[in-house]
């Protein structure tokens, strides 16, 4: 009996503990800023983009 009781609490726990991280992981990916890559635009200086316009 004790060791089913063990089991199950230690399976609670587990349970428990996995959904505060992924939790604390959708929380933590909102607050932080997004980084994108530069787009390709951004990489071309502003002499050639220029030229490619005219």
């Amino acid at each position: 009996m004790t060791v089913l009781l063990f089991c199950f609490c230690f399976c609670f726990c587990f349970c428990l503990l996995l959904i505060f991280h992924f939790v604390a992981s959708i929380i933590f990916s909102k607050s932080k800023k997004p980084s994108y890559p530069l787009k390709e635009s951004h990489r071309i200086p502003k002499y050639e983009s220029n030229l490619i316009k005219n």
